[in-house]
């Protein structure tokens, strides 16, 4: 089993330049890598999983999941107790353009409530998962080449301006 993954290292590693290269055209690309590091998917292992209640990030981060990994992509929705989970299932499913039946809730447990005005999560927070053991592999390569090259200069304000796409 450890012979097969290594060779499936290989091979992804292999073509992860020109991958690279050619998925770099799109702007959006390297802040998906970025979202990546940010969310500590750097090892070869596991689920790559993004989560967010940021729309304009979860929307980013399902959309590059979705173009890059040839398996299912999860959805899990996270709320709060007293929040209105219908209408944050109606948001994320018209956002992403998914089925409702897509999408996992997991209710939040708290030691005491949060009131309402501490809720900075108006739609919950989602979680967009791949399970994709190749994509894992190549996201790991792409990051590495991403901390050597650094990221260009990019206004804060511009790095998720995915409106203006």
């Amino acid at each position: 089993m450890q012979a097969e993954y290594r060779k499936l290292r290989s091979a992804a590693h292999a073509n992860e330049r020109d991958e690279f290269e050619r998925l770099s055209r799109d702007p959006t690309f390297r802040h998906f890598l970025a979202l990546c590091i940010s969310e500590r998917t750097a090892s070869d292992v596991g689920p790559v999983e993004i989560r967010s209640a940021d729309p304009e990030v979860v929307t980013l981060a399902a959309h590059w999941l979705r173009r890059l990994s040839n398996g299912r992509i999860d959805y899990r929705l996270q709320f709060d107790e007293g929040q209105d989970v219908v209408e944050m299932v109606r948001f994320w499913t018209g956002r992403l353009g998914i089925g409702h039946d897509r999408i996992r809730l997991q209710r939040w447990f708290r030691g005491r409530p949060v009131p309402p005005r501490v809720r900075v999560a108006e739609h919950g927070v989602m979680t967009v998962r791949s399970s994709n053991a190749d994509l894992r592999i190549r996201l790991h390569g792409w990051m590495q080449r991403i901390r050597e090259e650094g990221f260009p200069e990019v206004p804060q304000e511009e790095l998720f301006d995915l409106a203006g796409r």
